[in-house]
């Protein structure tokens, strides 16, 4: 385990046991030898959590969402390409020179006075490349688990 890895696993670690003071590292300081700064996560409503960065490093963001009680590494991936129609989007996600296709086309509801997009059912699935629209085998998700769906077809 590199000193990267054990870095991060010790700050998640503090993170999910509710023992890192988010809020000493508004501005750069050293964490266990390592320099980092939080940033604050706002909404249309308030904040919901925060990010940590390793400025001037390598090591990815760790992104701490207090209201849906989620902790997330940033492992680098990076949008290859998308397309946006009226009605639906897809997208070629690339990390470490691998690629996940998504696709999601949404039907729309209507509710009282608006509009409500379902978030339920995406389309993902590993590809060769970035033009790659007959790749692996189609698998579908919610919007809950896209995330964890993503990171395992790219470690693939």
């Amino acid at each position: 385990m590199t000193n990267e890895d054990k870095i991060l696993k010790r700050l998640c670690g503090n993170i999910a046991a509710g023992r890192f003071n988010w809020r000493k590292y508004c501005t750069p300081q050293l964490y266990f030898g390592w320099e980092i700064c939080v940033t604050p996560l706002h909404c249309s409503y308030g904040q919901i959590g925060y990010t940590v960065h390793f400025p001037y490093t390598n090591i990815p963001e760790v992104e701490y969402d207090w209201e849906m009680g989620k902790l997330t590494i940033d492992g680098g991936a990076q949008v290859a390409s998308n397309l946006k129609g009226h009605y639906d989007t897809s997208c070629f996600i690339e990390r470490n020179g691998k690629f996940v296709y998504i696709s999601h086309s949404s039907t729309l509801a209507r509710m009282g006075g608006g509009v409500r997009v379902e978030l339920d059912s995406f389309l993902i699935r590993t590809a060769q490349h970035a033009k790659d629209y007959r790749g692996g085998y189609n698998q579908y998700c919610d919007m809950a688990n896209l995330q964890s769906m993503m990171d395992d077809l790219l470690k693939e």
